[in-house]
C-alpha cells in the first residue's frame, strides 16, 4: 500500500511539473510572446485587426535616440507592463499613474474613474523627461506631443515581446476611453523597425 501511494505521489508531481512547464510555454504560444520581430507594416495591420486606431499608435523615431539600452529602460522603467499612465495638459501637464496600486485593466479603470483617491497631479520629473526626449511619429507623420493632449490620455507602451497579450490585457481599458468623452489613448511603440 505504501509504495502505491509513492508511484501515484512521484506521478502526480510529475503531472504538475510538466503541466507547470507547459503552461508557461502554451502561454507564449497562445500570446505570441517573445516572438521575432517583425515589420512595422506586420503591427499596422495587427493593431487594425485588434480595432486599435491606427493614428493613435505612434512609433518611436530613431534619430531621437541616442543609446537603445538607456531607451528601453527609461520608458519601461524596469518594469514589463503596458501602462505607463495618463496625462492631461491643463495650464499645466499634469499626470497620473498606477505606481503602489495593483496592476491588471480593472485597476486602472478603477484609478482613471476615482479622481479623488487617485488625483492628477504635477507630472514626475522622471516621466516627463521621457516623454520630452524621445519623439514618437503615428503613420500620418504626426508627433505626439503630450503637452498638448486635449483629454485626459491614457498612454500605452507596446513592445513585440508584449504579443498579443498586449491586446487583451489593453483591450477594456481602450473601452473605457472609447465610452467616455473626457478621455483618449495613444499607443507608444517601442520597437525599432528598419524602415
Amino acid at each position: 500500500m505504501n509504495n502505491i501511494l509513492k508511484k501515484k505521489l512521484l506521478l502526480l508531481t510529475v503531472i504538475l511539473f510538466t503541466v507547470s512547464y507547459s503552461c508557461k510555454e502554451t502561454a507564449n504560444v497562445i500570446y505570441n510572446q517573445n516572438s521575432k520581430l517583425e515589420n512595422k507594416d506586420y503591427y499596422i495591420k495587427l493593431f487594425i485587426k485588434h480595432n486599435v486606431e491606427i493614428e493613435k499608435v505612434y512609433f518611436i523615431n530613431k534619430q531621437s535616440v541616442n543609446s537603445k539600452f538607456d531607451f528601453l529602460r527609461n520608458l519601461h522603467g524596469n518594469e514589463y507592463y503596458y501602462y505607463y499612465g495618463t496625462v492631461y495638459a491643463l495650464d499645466k501637464t499634469l499626470f497620473k499613474t498606477n505606481e503602489g496600486n495593483d496592476f491588471g485593466c480593472k485597476q486602472i479603470i478603477k484609478t482613471l474613474k476615482d479622481e479623488y483617491n487617485y488625483p492628477f497631479l504635477d507630472i514626475p520629473e522622471n516621466k516627463e523627461e521621457v516623454l520630452k526626449q524621445y519623439v514618437f511619429i503615428n503613420k500620418r507623420n504626426q508627433t505626439f506631443q503630450y503637452n498638448k493632449v486635449k483629454k485626459k490620455t491614457i498612454v500605452f507602451i507596446y513592445n513585440h515581446n508584449f504579443g498579443k497579450v498586449f491586446f487583451k490585457d489593453a483591450k477594456e481599458i481602450i473601452s473605457f476611453s472609447e465610452n467616455n468623452p473626457d478621455f483618449d489613448y495613444v499607443v507608444l511603440v517601442t520597437d525599432f523597425f528598419n524602415y
